[in-house]
């Protein structure tokens, strides 16, 4: 227990599994090793030191469906009943709190249990230097990220690898909708007289801890941050020393502070938003196949809305879906009489804020990463959404959404391109429909 605290202070518990064994194979879902008793019983005193403070009858511990989790859970309970015989201890297995899923890969003929793995141990420094260092939240474990040229930014790992693991995006968009669904029925929880507890890996442990963190900040200092940024957020917690998650059985408190925040509930939400559109963005852009047709759900629908007279309602609908700029559909929405198009326009012409701005930061690598996805759509058959230039900022005509899309667009020589414009005022508006007149 933290110096200091008491069980009360602490909070429900959040649980880091046993020392497993070191057994690459079976997708890296080993047993835990033997002998860990001692450990396993510490673990529920903890748990019982909690649990009797508080006015629960029943211990519910949602835990990774991982083997080596199942069993760490398993060992608690067995440990529970020399402390107390006559609590109900529930486990429930949840894969949102699983691990990091690594993918598929090729191990040696003579692998042995305990065995040192080069390939591996690159794919978690690849991992490491593209999630936290280049901020490419997206990247797979174990991706070799091939080039248009068929050459790849990591060749060992496509020698090593026949299916990609998951993004740290990922795993984070499962730690929300974990942390969603307890606070969804937290007050089940408590009509039953049910206390929640949490037991997973090194991963998500350190986001969770980081949350309850960021969550404590928002509660007591009116922390706010920018839809997007929680991952990060979390990364600078872990690697500031605040947040540890490097020993095995590790107990931590807090996570009731963090299910009771309404505000940061709300912001978990959002980033979850964020991230689903994001996916989205990023595989198939809107571009589904049905019978073997290519259907463009963004670009149709916007030719459908200004068939209707409907062009801002499907560009507030857009950006508030898969194009996931709320912000700027807020500022739009307060400018909704100042908009003209969609019109094809020479793209040329508009400013491009990630090229042209300096205070508009993004890693080269995110925007290779993102612009070689969309080329690949594109080739596909996708038709991006229009751009959204406006001048409500400065003077000169800048993309408020669509920087990437305008960025593929040139890269396959498109001049002109569908091209929706918000302006400041009548007098803008008057203004650019005169010099497209006067140039057509």
């Amino acid at each position: 227990m933290e110096a200091g605290k008491t069980s009360e202070e602490r909070g429900l518990l959040v649980i880091r599994h046993l020392r497993d064994i070191n057994d690459l194979n079976n997708g890296r879902d080993s047993s835990i090793e033997a002998n860990q008793e001692d450990a396993a019983l510490a673990i529920a005193q903890e748990i019982y030191a909690d649990f009797e403070q508080s006015e629960a009858s029943a211990i519910f511990l949602s835990v990774s469906s991982k083997n080596r989790a199942l069993e760490t859970a398993e060992l608690i309970r067995q440990q529970m009943k020399g402390v107390v015989e006559d609590v109900h201890f529930f486990i429930s297995p949840d894969d949102n709190l699983a691990d990091l899923d690594h993918g598929e890969y090729m191990l040696p003929d003579d692998y042995k249990i305990d065995d040192f793995y080069p390939s591996i141990e690159k794919a978690w420094q690849v991992f490491s230097d593209e999630t936290f260092n280049k901020e490419n939240y997206g990247y797979k474990f174990g991706d070799s990220m091939p080039n248009p040229d068929g050459t790849h930014r990591y060749p060992e790992l496509a020698e090593v690898f026949t299916k990609s693991g998951e993004s740290h995006q990922d795993i984070s968009a499962r730690v929300y909708r974990y942390i969603l669904d307890v606070h969804s029925n937290k007050e089940r929880f408590k009509a039953a007289r049910v206390r929640p507890y949490v037991l997973t890996h090194s991963l998500p442990f350190a986001e969770i801890r980081s949350l309850v963190e960021i969550s404590n900040r928002v509660e007591n200092e009116g922390f706010v941050f920018h839809e997007g940024d929680l991952m990060k957020l979390c990364w600078e917690y872990y690697k500031s020393g605040k947040v540890d998650s490097s020993h095995f059985g590790q107990v931590v408190g807090g996570l009731s502070s963090l299910i009771d925040n309404d505000i940061f509930i709300q912001m978990i939400k959002d980033e979850l938003d964020f991230i689903k559109s994001q996916k989205n963005e990023e595989t198939s852009h809107g571009l589904i196949t049905t019978g073997g047709a290519a259907k463009n759900i963004n670009y149709e629908t916007m030719l459908d809305a200004s068939k209707e007279g409907m062009v801002h309602e499907w560009v507030l609908k857009f950006l508030l879906g898969s194009g996931n700029n709320r912000r700027l559909a807020e500022k739009l929405s307060e400018n909704s009489q100042f908009h003209f198009g969609p019109v094809d326009y020479p793209i040329e012409n508009l400013v491009n804020l990630i090229q042209a701005d300096e205070n508009y930061h993004e890693e080269q690598s995110v925007t290779d990463s993102r612009l070689e996805s969309m080329l690949k759509s594109m080739n596909d058959g996708w038709k991006p959404a229009p751009l959204i230039a406006t001048n409500l900022w400065v003077d000169d005509l800048e993309i408020a959404d669509g920087c990437h899309r305008h960025m593929a667009l040139k890269k396959l020589g498109v001049t002109t391109y569908p091209v929706i414009f918000y302006f400041r005022d009548q007098n803008s508006l008057d203004s650019f429909t005169l010099e497209l007149k006067n140039k057509s």
